[in-house]
């Protein structure tokens, strides 16, 4: 090791930068700081997972399911643009956070979250395509009560979060 002035700050890595234990704040699923860094701990990644692989399930299923249509009409079109975005999003949102499991720290990119917004609102949009599919009525209603069902599911997490 040379001991010239300066010398042991280019020899040794940041310290603030690579340790492993650094207190990165952590942030509730769905809701995201834009100036601080986020990370997200092994339980939100297994319901992200979750998420991803039941997507990833049902955007598999309805493709196998039409493909043999030889005419589309606009909603399953629709449906199939969006699982085209869905799918490979998806699967590569599943590889990296089961990488991710276990590590002593988990920072998400930018990368990782226009994936993850891409990928869950496509299959979101490729499944609700679908329901058009039947009929604007039908279509109506399982988006109206998608959206219930989701600001109900979020108030739920956000009491569980408090109680934690």
């Amino acid at each position: 090791m040379d001991e010239t002035p300066g010398s042991q700050e280019r020899d040794e890595p940041n310290r603030a930068d690579s340790t492993p234990h650094q207190e990165v704040p952590a942030y509730p699923s769905g809701v995201l700081h834009h100036t601080e860094p986020y990370r997200r701990d092994d339980d939100t990644l297994r319901f992200d997972l979750l998420i991803y692989s039941a997507l990833l399930g049902i955007s598999t299923i309805a493709m196998t399911q039409i493909l043999p249509i030889s005419r589309l009409d606009r909603a399953l079109c629709v449906a199939v643009f969006a699982f085209a975005v869905a799918m490979p999003s998806l699967a590569a949102l599943i590889i990296v956070d089961r990488e991710k499991m276990g590590k002593p720290i988990n920072i998400d990119t930018h990368w990782e979250l226009v994936m993850s917004v891409a990928g869950v609102l496509s299959g979101i949009v490729g499944v609700t395509s679908i329901f058009f599919h039947f009929g604007v009525f039908v279509g109506v209603v399982f988006l109206a009560i998608s959206i219930f069902a989701f600001l109900a599911g979020r108030q739920v997490m956000r009491k569980l979060v408090n109680i934690n």
